[in-house]
């Protein structure tokens, strides 16, 4: 394949051509040829000491899990809450030490430890990459200057320099009027500060992200105390080192021609879709209640299309009297999450309540209390680009949980209250559906649909509801809705196949990528099952299995994989509840062999093999001017920290603290901010005779040897964790491997129980 043919199949030459050069940059053909591979090309993995304690980890965590269930098992069964709002994806800062299994489980579980060790020690592994590739690979490392995302929909790479990415956000920033910027103010008078500094910047997003999280933990607390929740239940749902929410923008190369990006581009003329940012923000656990709560109504709204394929299905009975009056329409909302207005959503979300009260889970929240928390998340929609705070002052946030349930629930009330209504357009609304702000449906003329689609946009009080309209004129033409093209022949026979974007380059899970064979294999056949289920007949057939036989080409399948692959073949059910192995992918031998393995143990557990780094984890960033900056410029942490490029301010840590006098070390965990926890070590070191550190470790140590001695301490991030069990995991295994003289015996007779002891 040659170089135009490789940029065909992946990235947009604007970026890689013309217009790279007349925003100052070119690129190598080495790099070309990276990052035609697509973001989601995964590189095989360096079997390294970093390797391998990650898999001692995942086994470990595995056997955490294993046991227990099997602790539940034995024990007599308790009263557990089966409210959905007990089963929340969020992390507790602890976790309980597990007991230990029965002796044949802790017999099998070492030696499938031993065994997988063993295996992944063995394994062989080659680069995924060509010579070029690599040579790619490392330059686009050094190069500083670039801003590396991926394009809205089109799923290719958009490879702007930082400073015309930047230009790019701050023109949308400034051309939307619903986003406002908030000026630094003084803390003592609440006046403008002229000219501030990074410093005062940072120091103002902190007290926004302070306030947000003190008033989302009392509306928590004011719930629990009102429902005598328990204290697990209040700590989970407890917001603890937030970040506020952070703005991205990606842009749209599917909204231009395809041969638009065949010339230099203007960055003031691309079109980008904003999102935000929301990962631990203060709001983000009562947004997660309130999505639990309000995505149930959706099960009441009769326009929300759950399944197209069902849809299609029911265009089949149309009325085939009067004939050639029956034409197709699509119909697309303009900016639906910033159009609407917060008040309304909230007015129609409590609506919908009130109304279906009775029949969905309230996760034992009263009405007042839903009411008050979407109005607090809402209503207080801040956020921070560029170290900068702003705030969106109407509109949903697209990237809040709960955006897309209460877009579709107003919306729903304009449809209730016009055509569902309105006499001249209730024939119509048997076929018209809506996913989020895609409508579809079956009209006589492109006026009546014009004027079906008026009526819905005339319920908006705002008057800012518009739609983009796509109407069948004739019984050759396809209509776009989705991934399917659908058109109405004359005797009202419904034609679908599979459609695909012009400006979609051919990029999919490639050949080459370190994807386990079974994962391509599903890949490959669900997509065409779901094209020979869209398609109505043997020519759309064609036409579908055309495109997709031309995507898996372009991305090294040869046509034998392709029809291999598009045989459907049985898989095995997993047993009751097993526990989860999430192992590194390194080959197909490996695989089977520890399958078989874990197959003939009879241990409970499913086994699951990950792809390696993919390329969009490695280059792309969704906070590349927000990094997060220690504001006291006195800290007494950050001077100590060695590991380069971490500060006081990184949390969920697994840490190392070395006493320079003496060369011991101490080995811990935190779920806190490391200003928060190493400054606990520093002060129990300084003042090791205080009643209540005197039994700390680092105290015991300095007292106990170092009296009177100035205090010399550094630290070492060893890593970071999110996940309690995984932090837990790494701390006993870096204990267990660097045996530290600070930590105390009782810190450490039970750390075996995060770990598998080898046979």
């Amino acid at each position: 394949m040659d170089n135009d043919e490789v940029l065909q199949a992946g990235c947009p030459k604007s970026f890689w051509s013309n217009s790279t050069r007349k925003l100052g940059t070119c690129y190598s053909d080495n790099e070309k040829s990276l990052m035609a591979l697509g973001p989601n090309f995964a590189l095989s993995p360096t079997v390294n000491d970093a390797f391998m304690d990650k898999i001692k980890v995942n086994l470990s965590q595995c056997a955490v899990r294993l046991r227990n269930e099997e602790q539940k098992e034995g024990a007599e069964l308790a009263v557990i809450p089966t409210n959905r709002i007990y089963k929340s994806p969020f992390q507790i800062p602890f976790i309980r030490t597990p007991e230990i299994a029965s002796h044949e489980t802790e017999d099998k579980l070492s030696q499938l430890n031993s065994f997988v060790v063993k295996t992944m020690k063995n394994a062989t592994t080659k680069s995924n990459l060509t010579r070029r590739q690599i040579s790619g690979l490392k330059s686009l490392k050094r190069r500083d200057g670039l801003h590396v995302s991926v394009s809205d929909k089109c799923g290719e790479f958009v490879v702007p320099t930082k400073d015309t990415h930047k230009q790019i956000t701050l023109d949308h920033l400034g051309a939307t009027p619903i986003y406002k910027y908030i000026p630094p103010t003084r803390k003592y008078n609440n006046k403008i500060v002229t000219d501030p500094t990074d410093l005062q910047y940072s120091r103002q997003i902190l007290r926004k992200t302070t306030q947000l999280e003190t008033d989302a933990n009392k509306i928590w607390k004011d719930i629990c105390v009102n429902h005598d929740f328990d204290f697990k239940l209040w700590m989970n749902f407890n917001s603890l080192n937030c970040v506020l929410p952070c703005l991205y923008v990606n842009v749209k190369t599917h909204k231009f021609n395809v041969n638009y990006f065949t010339n230099k581009v203007n960055p003031s003329d691309l079109k980008v879709r904003p999102i935000i940012s929301c990962c631990n923000p203060p709001k983000e656990h009562l947004a997660w209640i309130v999505t639990q709560i309000i995505s149930q109504l959706l099960s009441h709204i009769p326009t929300h299309l759950n399944s197209f394929n069902q849809y299609l299905e029911n265009l089949t009975h149309i009325n085939t009297h009067n004939t050639n009056s029956k034409h197709f329409f699509s119909a697309d909302v303009n900016a639906l999450y910033t159009n609407l207005n917060i008040e309304g959503c909230i007015t129609s979300v409590m609506d919908m309540l009130h109304e279906y009260r009775e029949s969905i889970d309230m996760m034992n929240l009263s009405l007042a209390e839903v009411q008050l928390v979407l109005e607090f998340i809402l209503s207080n929609s801040y956020f921070s680009y560029d170290n900068k705070l702003y705030k969106q002052e109407d509109g949903l946030f697209m990237g809040l949980r709960p955006s897309p349930p209460i877009a579709v629930i107003r919306l729903w009330t304009f449809v209730k209250n016009s055509v569902y209504t309105d006499t001249r357009f209730l024939h119509m609304t048997e076929y018209f559906k809506l996913y989020i702000g895609d409508g579809c449906g079956v009209v006589s003329s492109r006026a009546e649909a014009e004027n079906f689609l008026k009526a819905i946009a005339d319920q908006d009080p705002d008057n800012k509801l518009s739609w983009q309209l796509e109407f069948q004129e004739d019984a050759d033409t396809w209509i776009l809705f989705l991934n399917t093209e659908v058109r109405l022949t004359t005797d009202c026979n419904v034609k679908t196949r599979l459609y695909r974007k012009p400006q979609k380059r051919n990029i999919t899970l490639h050949a080459d990528s370190h994807h386990p064979a079974s994962m391509k294999a599903k890949t490959i056949r669900a997509s065409y099952m779901d094209a020979d289920t869209i398609s109505s007949g043997e020519d759309e057939r064609n036409h579908s299995m055309e495109i997709l036989d031309t995507l898996y080409r372009c991305n090294g399948y040869q046509l034998a994989d392709i029809s291999v692959e598009n045989n459907k073949t049985p898989t095995e059910k997993p047993s009751d509840k097993p526990a989860i192995l999430c192992l590194d992918y390194v080959s197909e031998n490996v695989c089977k062999k520890i399958r078989n393995y874990i197959k003939k143990s009879k241990l409970n557990i499913r086994v699951i093999f990950l792809p390696g780094r993919k390329l969009r984890n490695i280059f792309c960033t969704f906070r590349p001017y927000d990094y997060k900056k220690c504001l006291n410029q006195k800290c007494d942490v950050c001077p100590r920290i060695t590991t380069k490029g971490k500060n006081c301010l990184v949390k969920n840590i697994v840490y190392k603290v070395k006493c320079n006098i003496c060369n011991d070390i101490y080995i811990g965990e935190s779920s806190r901010t490391a200003h928060q926890r190493l400054g606990e070590h520093l002060r129990y070191a300084k003042y090791p005779n205080t009643k209540s550190k005197c039994e700390q470790a680092l105290a015991v140590h300095y007292s106990g040897n170092h009296k009177d001695t100035t205090l010399d301490l550094s630290f070492d991030i060893l890593t970071v964790q999110p996940n309690t069990s995984r932090r837990k995991i790494y701390e006993a295994m870096f204990i267990y491997q660097q045996k530290p003289q600070i930590n105390l015996r009782e810190e450490l007779k039970n750390i075996e129980r995060f770990l598998i002891v080898s046979a």
